[in-house]
């Protein structure tokens, strides 16, 4: 067999086993109490299942050790990578179940982190002299940067279908890349992920069937990370690249974090003062909104991600140009700002 037929298999096995438990989980999350009420600060109306992000976590697991049975991935990148995703879905598991402090949470999510970057000897080579000079600090910024790729993908996954669709654009986007670049085992992980992905986003789409959840919202994060660490080790790679394909959500995260904490609100805390959730609110619709971070992507963001593969000397102003767009449409968007008008 082919590596190509292989590896379309690989991707057609897992995207179907992702759908199909995504439908179980459909069925079972009212016995397992996952069932997701609005409150004040939802952005749905109805209760909903939720924890559907157990599906995308069982389903990338199993394509990638099949990929291990039949040698497209070594057994050692497999548990480098899915060991510490384990850990940061565990955690978001018992978040949705019961609730965990914030500061446990994070703990997890750094010590995730840590544990991915000791075992591929850290930061990879990125470019840049001043980090690459200085390999302690390189290992701090690379923890720093997966976990806040696993939080600003749980800030992101609000409303019906942007996370899977944000996710399953980034994971396409870094295949292509594996692809271009003859990473035969980056290929099957990230085809993997994003078939995955894709079997959940058919029961996800708006009106959403089931929600992600948690457990798979930090799980999104942390893989999609891993990933562009794993293709920057190859050294061919622009760093840039790691911030532009997720820059819709990089933008509108970063934006509202920083607007909020210069109100001193908590920014842990849960709200809906983020770009898509005030768009959502304005259009009353999920879909809209959605659609929207797609056409973004593939018309501002795929270009640009295109061009900086092409010409890595340029990746880094191509990148500030993009993220500086992405900001300006967030902030004029609403991320960040109050909920509520300031008392007097």
């Amino acid at each position: 067999m082919s590596g190509a037929i292989a590896q379309l298999l690989l991707a057609a096995f897992t995207g179907l086993l992702g759908f199909a438990l995504t439908r179980l989980l459909v069925g079972m999350a009212p016995r397992l109490r996952l069932i997701d009420a609005p409150n004040a600060r939802s952005s749905h109306t109805r209760p909903t299942p939720r924890g559907g992000g157990l599906a995308i976590v069982a389903a990338f697991s199993v394509g990638v050790l099949v990929a291990v049975a039949f040698g497209l991935v070594g057994l050692r990148a497999a548990v480098t990578l899915l060991l510490p995703a384990a850990a940061v879905a565990a955690v978001g598991f018992v978040d949705d179940l019961r609730g965990v402090h914030p500061p446990v949470r994070l703990a997890v999510h750094l010590g995730a982190a840590c544990l991915f970057l000791a075992a591929i000897g850290g930061l990879p080579v990125t470019g840049l002299r001043w980090l690459d000079d200085s390999p302690a600090i390189g290992f701090v910024i690379g923890v720093l940067a997966i976990a806040w790729s696993i939080n600003f993908f749980n800030f992101m996954a609000g409303i019906d279908g942007i996370a899977a669709s944000e996710a399953l654009f980034v994971g396409l986007a870094m295949t292509s890349v594996a692809a271009a670049m003859g990473l035969p085992s980056v290929l099957a992980i990230s085809l993997s992920f994003s078939a995955a992905v894709a079997g959940f986003l058919a029961w996800n789409w708006p009106p959403a069937r089931i929600f992600m959840g948690d457990v798979g919202s930090g799980f999104l994060g942390f893989v999609l990370a891993a990933v562009g660490l794993l293709e920057l080790e190859a050294a061919r790679l622009s760093v840039w690249m790691l911030v532009l394909l997720p820059g819709v959500f990089l933008a509108d995260a970063s934006v509202t974090l920083v607007r909020r904490a210069m109100r001193r609100e908590r920014v842990h805390e849960a709200h809906r003062s983020h770009a898509y959730q005030w768009l959502a609110r304005k259009w009353g619709s999920h879909l809209k909104v959605t659609a929207a971070c797609i056409a973004l992507n593939l018309l501002l963001v795929a270009p640009a991600a295109l061009m900086s593969f092409r010409d890595p000397s340029r990746a880094g102003w191509l990148t500030a140009a993009v993220m500086l767009a992405l900001g300006m449409l967030a902030a004029f968007a609403g991320a960040g700002r109050a909920e509520r008008p300031r008392q007097r």
